[in-house]
Formats: structure tokens, C-alpha cells, sequence
């Protein structure tokens, strides 16, 4: 039997129970999976109280179980005694050839790594590289023969989501190797790890693009270089979001976006009210899933803002002379729609991931009867709902057809995972969209967006902050859009639970 069917019930018991049940087991599936959460509790196992899992796994736990804690601010005494014992006790497994090649010690690296990321988004200061760079290391020393089982390739995926989603932030390209450490045979296929493959030619795009608008300087001659360039970069960009097209289409019927009509089915005004743009509301079977959704669309934002600026300057310069377009009939007005329609999608996932919450996130938010956080449960008849507090007094409904033969996660279990997760996934795809807008091209994206938009995504994040319980005397509302606030809070927290 592993340390958890033997603990006390005392402070660190109660984090690994809160951990565990909030963020570990909550929400989680098969195809949404990102590697890090679902290898946790085979580690733990067969762990023992001074193994570097362990402490890593306590020092973690205690410390996001003290944040929920009603008043307190800084970890506990116990996390930061954790922590120091998980890092004396992961170098020395580092130095051991047996221990060093053990996928717990592999765990323990990328849980301390979750810590450092954790405490940097509530700090805003660059997340340290340093236990990311270690798994690298660590990966690349067990070899191929190391991730010979399916629980061992989705340990290598979340590197590679980590990876791949830095890559893309950064716009540095992904380390070649990454994928040759799965084999060639018997590869478990996700769509997150689908979607993360497609990731790298976004990130490979994004940076040449960058590299070249640099240079561009207002071409508008046929003979300029840059526009060949740029053309370039508009076919592989184009090539990208074909892909990204794909992956949509693959996805399980279940996973596919609802419209949530919040006023007919919360006819009573909810206290406070649910913050919606323009009304729109839409939600997915768990939180994990329109984590994964809100990524594709990141991706997309990301090359569709590539493929505006690119075709702006060929239009400009076309304007001049004639210029050869990549695609015959692409215009920058069909760009700006499906643009618009990206931001649109994550704009109307805000209401799933949060709600109508408002206040600092403590542990009585699990039992908070006044919580209104829309969800496929509310659709169902009150006697198939499942029980649990939260979630406000809603009215009936109907499912809709492609969730007919789906499960519907109950009541008390969706709001426990919407309430601890929630707030963390939703911050990020927000806060990559005003870092997008502060990147190469980014006035174009700003200036394409809805009116009111861009002020409505600075709001949400601004509650995302309160309820994270984060320092809100560092996040001005003139400040938000300052390149250094943008860029820390996207990196930071895009990082924290391996997401875009």
C-alpha cells in the first residue's frame, strides 16, 4: 500500500484529499488527458514518505490547500518545509543511476515545476525553467526504452505539451528530439497529443513570421523580398489552420460546443448576475474540455492573426502593383470574421469555466448554494442531477441531440472541478489574447475584434485574478495591457496546468 491509505487526518492529509479530489482525479478523461495528473497517483503508490514524489506531491498540496484556506495568503509552514525536503531529496535521486531513470523521480521534477509556476502567476515574475529543463534531461536519459508503456508515453506527452505550448508563447521553435522518445510503434493517440503535434508547426510558422515582420518595413513593391517571404508564411500558415480545421472534426460528438440560453434556463436573476458578451454562453462536459477547445482556438488565433497581417501587406502592395497571392480570392475581410468568430467562442466559454463568481476562492465556494456555474446537469430532470452545493437555483431543459448517450458529470462533481479548475483555465486563453494583441501584428488583431471586446476580456481577467486570490495591487486596469503585466500573466499561467 502506498503513504495515501495511511495518513492521519491532519493538515497534509487533508491537502492530499483536497489535491487529489479537486484537481488530480476531477474532470479528467482519456483524450483530454495531459500527462502530468494522470501519472500521479501510480507514482504515489508505491511511494514512500521521504521519496522526491512524495514531498514533491506534498509541497504542492499543501500549498494550493493554504491558498484555499480562508485568510491565508502565503503557504504554510508545511509546504515550504515540503519543498525544501522534495528538492534536497530529488538531487540526490538525480545523482542515482537506478533513481534517475525511475519515472516517479520524472513525476517529481514536473510537480515541483507546477509549484514554481503556481507561485510565479501569484507573484507575476517570470516562471524558472530550471525543473522543465531537468525533465528534459531527465527524458532524454531514460531513452526511448524508458516510455515503453501507455502510462510512460502520456508522462512524455505532457513534456511535450509543455513544450510545445512554451514554443508557441515564446516563439521559439520545439526541440527536435521530443517526439522520437515515443517509439514508432504503439503510440496512445489523444486529441490533445493530436493537437499538440500540430502545435509545432504553429510554433515554427509564428516564428518565421515574427523573424520577418521585423524586416518588412511598409513593402509595397513587387521586387521587395519580404513580400515573397511573407507569402510564404501566409501558405504555411494556411497549411496550419487547414490542420487545425481537422482536429476539430475529429473531436467526439459529446466534446462539441452548447449554446447555453442563460436566460430561459436561470429565469431567476442570480446573485451576482453571470457576465456574459453578448449573451453568449456555451458549455462542455468538463472543464478539461473546453480547456482543450480554448487551446485549438489559441492556435488558430494565432496563425489567423498571422495569415491577416500577411495578407494586409499583399494588399497593400497589390494596391501599387500586381502582386502574386499565395491563394487566389483570400481577402482579409473573410480573415477578420473567422477571427472575430475565435474570439467569440472563447469569450462565450467564460460563463462555464466561472460563473458568477466573484470573491476569493476559499474552500466554502464547494457548499456555496448562491455559486449559478452553467453545466449539461442543469439540462437534466431534477431527480438525474446529482446532488452536492453550488450551482444556484436553475430550471429545467433539455439535452441536446449529440449528448443523448453521453455521461453527464453530477452535480457535485462538476462543481467541485469547475470551481477549483475553472478560474485557472479560463484566465489563460484570455490573457494570451491581449498577449497576441501586444505581439508582431497585434494592432490588426485588436482592431478586428468587437467592439467593447478587448475592455470585457481585461474585466474577466480582473475577476479571474480576485478569485485566484491573487495580488491584485499589481494588476491595474490601465496596466493590463502593458506588454511586461500581459506576457508574465499569459506565460505563467498558460504553464500552470500545461495549456496554451
Amino acid at each position: 500500500m502506498g503513504v495515501l491509505g495511511s495518513l492521519p487526518a491532519n493538515e497534509e492529509s487533508l491537502a492530499f484529499g483536497f489535491f487529489l479530489s479537486c484537481f488530480v482525479t476531477s474532470g479528467q478523461e482519456y483524450n483530454s488527458t495531459r500527462g502530468l495528473f494522470e501519472n500521479i497517483m501510480p507514482a504515489l503508490s508505491t511511494a514512500h514518505v521521504e521519496s522526491p514524489v512524495f514531498l514533491a506531491f506534498s509541497a504542492v498540496a499543501t500549498k494550493m490547500y493554504s491558498q484555499w484556506r480562508r485568510g491565508e495568503v502565503e503557504p504554510s509552514g508545511l509546504a515550504k518545509v515540503r519543498l525544501i525536503q522534495a528538492l534536497k531529496r530529488l538531487q540526490a535521486a538525480l545523482q542515482d543511476p537506478v533513481e534517475s531513470k525511475t519515472h516517479a523521480t520524472l513525476v517529481a521534477t514536473l510537480l515541483l515545476q507546477f509549484q514554481d509556476n503556481v507561485t510565479s502567476v501569484g507573484r507575476l515574475q517570470k516562471p524558472s525553467r530550471t525543473h522543465q529543463n531537468g525533465a528534459l534531461a531527465l527524458a532524454r536519459h531514460q531513452g526511448q526504452a524508458g516510455f515503453d508503456t501507455a502510462n510512460a508515453k502520456f508522462l512524455l506527452f505532457r513534456l511535450i505539451n509543455m513544450e510545445v505550448s512554451s514554443a508557441i508563447r515564446e516563439g521559439r521553435p520545439v526541440p527536435e528530439d521530443l517526439y522520437s522518445l515515443c517509439g514508432s510503434s504503439e503510440i496512445p493517440r489523444t486529441q490533445s497529443s493530436d493537437l499538440d503535434a500540430m502545435g509545432i508547426n504553429v510554433a515554427e510558422t509564428q516564428r518565421i513570421f515574427a523573424q520577418t515582420w521585423r524586416h518588412h518595413s511598409r513593402c509595397t513593391t513587387s521586387s521587395c523580398p519580404h513580400l515573397g517571404i511573407l507569402a510564404e508564411v501566409c501558405m504555411q500558415a494556411m497549411a496550419a489552420e487547414k490542420d487545425l480545421i481537422t482536429w476539430a472534426s475529429s473531436v467526439p460528438a459529446p466534446w462539441t460546443p452548447f449554446r447555453f440560453d442563460l436566460e430561459h434556463l436561470i429565469p431567476q436573476k442570480t446573485n451576482p448576475p453571470i457576465p456574459t458578451y453578448s449573451g453568449a454562453c456555451d458549455i462542455y462536459p468538463s472543464i478539461q474540455i473546453s480547456s482543450l477547445w480554448n487551446s485549438w482556438r489559441v492556435c488558430r488565433l494565432t496563425v489567423q492573426t498571422i495569415l491577416l497581417a500577411c495578407v494586409e501587406t499583399l494588399e497593400l502592395a497589390r494596391a501599387v502593383e500586381p502582386v502574386p497571392f499565395p491563394t487566389p480570392g483570400l481577402e482579409s475581410n473573410s480573415i477578420r470574421i473567422d477571427i472575430q468568430k475565435t474570439v467569440d467562442s472563447i469569450c462565450a466559454s467564460v460563463p462555464f469555466h466561472i460563473g458568477n463568481r466573484a470573491s476569493r476562492c476559499s474552500l466554502e465556494d464547494f457548499t456555496d448554494t448562491s455559486l449559478a456555474i452553467p453545466a449539461y446537469h442543469f439540462l437534466l430532470p431534477e431527480q438525474e442531477r446529482g446532488g452536492g452545493g453550488g450551482g444556484g437555483g436553475v430550471g429545467g431543459g433539455s439535452l441536446p441531440e449529440h449528448m443523448h448517450n453521453a455521461r453527464i458529470m453530477p452535480r457535485d462533481e462538476h462543481t467541485r472541478h469547475a470551481i477549483a479548475q475553472g478560474p485557472w483555465h479560463i484566465i489563460n486563453p484570455l490573457s494570451r489574447i491581449l498577449s497576441l494583441c501586444l505581439g508582431p501584428a497585434g494592432a490588426s488583431l485588436a482592431f478586428t475584434m468587437r467592439e467593447g471586446q478587448l475592455a470585457w476580456i481585461q474585466t474577466q481577467i480582473l475577476r479571474c485574478v480576485t478569485i485566484l486570490g491573487l495580488d491584485r495591487d499589481t494588476f491595474d486596469p490601465g496596466d493590463l495591457l502593458t506588454a511586461d503585466h500581459c506576457r508574465l500573466l499569459s506565460n505563467n499561467l498558460s504553464a500552470t496546468l500545461g495549456s496554451r
